[in-house]
């Protein structure tokens, strides 16, 4: 059909980045992404860019092995003070995956938290979101393996677990990022757990942790 092209083939380009596992992040005419490619060695994690004026695709920063801190990076990257931000499923001191900064001026990478899924969470499924210089996200796991929501300030480097998802009431399975407004932290779960329903949509207040259920989903309503 018309109305569109291909601006670039992930396949065909053997030579950059494969397999992309989110949105992309539109900065001084640049799109901004990750990927995870699948090579005969293992797992591989890489940060890009598509240069819209150039029609190419150069790849900034790669992990090219199976081991290290950097392994599968998902979801879109958010920006801060000229940095780049964003998290990986997996890798990190106990492969649950890593909260991360890319710094293009110096070509860094760094890590800002090793997440861990018995804890405070991990095995993020999607990306992040930017407020105000803090950073939200859900990832796997939690005390009841259900589920949490994290918030790490950038400026303070401070982290706060905002939700412990328990399955009942409050939903659980958190697999999509979080949307912050008006104060407030709105965001669906997949499953409400121990019943027919398909999830629950939630809004949470971050400084009271008052946590409220908007709306139960329905199986035939679709599931988040």
């Amino acid at each position: 059909g018309g109305g569109h092209s291909v601006a670039w083939d992930f396949v065909s380009e053997s030579s950059q980045a494969q397999e992309p596992r989110g949105g992309l992040l539109l900065d001084s005419n640049k799109l901004w992404g990750v990927a995870a490619q699948w090579w005969s060695f293992g797992v591989d994690g890489q940060i890009y860019y598509y240069d819209i004026d150039l029609d190419t695709v150069v790849t900034v920063y790669i992990n090219g092995s199976s081991t290290g801190v950097f392994q599968r990076p998902i979801g879109e990257l958010v920006k801060y003070n000229g940095k780049f931000y964003g998290v990986t499923e997996e890798g990190g001191d106990y492969d649950d995956g890593i909260l991360f900064f890319y710094d293009p001026q110096d070509d860094s990478l760094g890590v800002l938290l090793h997440l861990n899924a018995s804890t405070i969470g991990g095995n993020p499924q999607a990306g992040v979101t930017l407020k105000n210089g803090q950073i939200f996200w859900h990832n796997k796991g939690g005390a009841y393996s259900f589920g949490t929501l994290l918030r790490y300030n950038i400026n303070t480097s401070t982290l706060t677990k905002l939700r412990d998802f328990d399955g009942t009431n409050d939903g659980a399975y958190p697999y999509s990022k979080p949307f912050v407004d008006g104060g407030y932290v709105y965001g669906v779960t997949a499953i409400k757990y121990g019943s027919s329903t398909g999830g629950v949509v939630y809004k949470l207040n971050p400084s009271t942790y008052a946590y409220q259920v908007l709306e139960v989903l329905n199986i035939w309503e679709g599931r988040p």
